[in-house]
């Protein structure tokens, strides 16, 4: 699955600061015994991070914009 949007990604990130991503996906659901992961590398580097998110939480995220009546 690829993200269909995607915010708040700087690519290069200081020491010992902080950043946020915040990325969208077209809408899917998972079976409520398997997880969904997202994992971000480093690029020329060693390190990477790998974030898991339950189908429950997945159920109930919000849309990134509400379509107007």
């Amino acid at each position: 699955i690829e993200p269909i949007y995607q915010k708040d990604f700087d690519t290069k990130i200081k020491g010992k600061s902080r950043n946020r991503l915040i990325l969208g996906f077209d809408k899917f659901t998972i079976p409520d015994d398997k997880v969904f992961e997202i994992e971000i590398y480093e690029r020329n580097g060693g390190r990477h991070i790998k974030l898991a998110v339950l189908n429950e939480y997945i159920l109930s995220a919000e849309p990134l914009y509400k379509p107007q009546p």
